[in-house]
């Protein structure tokens, strides 16, 4: 879609040769005119519970893009986690997180299923709907 070529190592179970590669492109290449970076999957993580002393930074140290510390209800506040899908699953598979003096619980929010922009219906993008009716612009 964005016109990026993506290189897939095969049989790299450890991703030693996967982090290899993008090292050796980038010395071999421009880095002007071509931009190298290895690709992760990703898990998102819901936070409930954070005491309101917490700063964003601490929740950083448990991995991952982190976004806004958000208040709910009860005076604990709420935020989530963006990490590499390992680290995600044994977060998600704890349950908790301990954030300064307190913990947190954690929970797993479900992947979200590809969605068309032009007829508005799941499974498929843009670039591939069959659907001869646009509703993208309701």
């Amino acid at each position: 879609m964005t016109g990026a070529i993506i290189i897939r190592v095969p049989g790299d179970r450890d991703r030693g040769k996967a982090s290899l590669l993008p090292t050796c492109l980038a010395k071999g290449l421009d880095p002007t005119a071509v931009r190298v970076a290895a690709l992760t999957r990703t898990a998102g993580l819901r936070v409930i519970g954070i005491d309101i002393l917490v700063k964003k930074e601490e929740l950083q140290q448990s991995g991952g893009e982190v976004g806004e510390i958000g208040a709910s209800r009860g005076g604990l506040g709420s935020g989530w986690i963006k990490c590499p899908v390992a680290g995600a699953r044994k977060l998600a598979q704890t349950g908790k997180v301990a954030l300064g003096w307190s913990t947190a619980r954690v929970i797993a929010i479900p992947k979200r299923p590809v969605k068309c922009y032009k007829c508005l219906e799941l499974g498929h993008v843009r670039a591939t709907c069959v659907f001869t009716v646009d509703r993208g612009h309701l």
